[in-house]
């Protein structure tokens, strides 16, 4: 067949229709058992055209709550990884502070400096915590009790007990908070 061009004035042939005729037995045989599962498809393509606007509604909201999640956890991992290290720094200081105390040449200026330093360290820890929490406010407790081991002119005779509630206060603090990274909240 050759091409004719397009302003040739000459027409190109009509197609023939065709009839189509109804066969009962025809619909029968293609109501068969071995095409039955030619409706799986369909239904699939139902369901996601009846999901796809729900899906493109909620999908990018659901991205923002998981980002949100996801920064959330970020910005608590870092809150614990930083009072775990001003309580660690502020465990030795008080240390130090004690050592400087028990020794026998007194050194004022040393002791002073070293007060500084933890009131400084305990002063850190104390703007970290929210004491409407009891956690919080357990640890705050034993953050002061422990300067009052210093401050308030006592020897440091209570100072295993003062520390031993230091510690075990700032260890369920952490540990809490490392449970709700861990699940999400």
């Amino acid at each position: 067949m050759v091409p004719l061009p397009l302003n040739s004035g000459v027409r190109p042939p009509r197609l023939k229709t065709l009839n189509l005729t109804f066969d009962p037995e025809t619909v029968i045989v293609f109501q068969s058992s071995a095409s039955a599962t030619n409706w799986l498809p369909t239904a699939a393509a139902f369901v996601a055209a009846a999901v796809a606007p729900f899906a493109a509604m909620y999908g990018p909201r659901m991205q923002l709550r998981i980002a949100r999640a996801q920064k959330v956890s970020e910005a608590r991992l870092q809150w614990i990884s930083q009072l775990r290290t001003q309580t660690a720094a502020y465990i030795a200081r008080i240390t130090e502070l004690r050592s400087i105390r028990a020794r026998s040449p007194f050194d004022a200026s040393a002791a002073n400096e070293a007060l500084h330093a933890a009131l400084e360290q305990g002063v850190v820890i104390r703007l970290m915590l929210d004491r409407s929490k009891s956690r919080h406010t357990r640890l705050d407790s034993a953050v002061t009790a422990a300067m009052g081991l210093f401050t308030d002119e006592k020897t440091g005779g209570g100072y295993g007990v003062v520390m031993n509630e230091l510690h075990d206060a700032a260890s369920a603090l952490l540990d809490e908070a490392w449970e709700r990274v861990k699940t999400g909240n």
